[in-house]
């Protein structure tokens, strides 16, 4: 009889040496015996990035005023179109040299 087995990372067992997404253990709910051979049928890892990574495309370049240039960094990391405009705002807001605020608006006719 063919038994399966599923394995998901993010139920590791916490071994206090080396506990990665990829070297890790796992605690099964009871033994598995097997007689003859063992396979892997499928594996799916998932390829993800973030939205926003540094050094590559986290930099907003701003012209303040006449003599005034800035860049601001967005922080690192995954966003909806929504969280990208508020992360947009904090950089923009974060150290400027002008007085007044800024404003960041998402079109939402836009994402589909």
């Amino acid at each position: 009889m063919p038994f399966k087995l599923y394995v998901d990372s993010r139920f590791r067992k916490d071994t206090g040496g080396n506990n990665s997404d990829s070297e890790f253990t796992i605690d099964l709910p009871h033994p598995i015996q097997l007689k003859g051979k063992a396979f892997i049928d499928t594996i799916s890892i998932p390829n993800s990035f973030y939205v926003i990574r540094a050094g590559d495309n986290d930099r907003i370049h701003v012209r303040e005023n006449a003599s005034t240039y800035r860049i601001c960094t967005i922080v690192q990391g995954q966003y909806t179109a929504i969280a990208l405009g508020d992360a947009d705002l904090v950089a923009l807001q974060t150290g400027k040299s002008i007085s007044g605020g800024y404003t960041v608006t998402c079109d939402t006719q836009q994402i589909n």
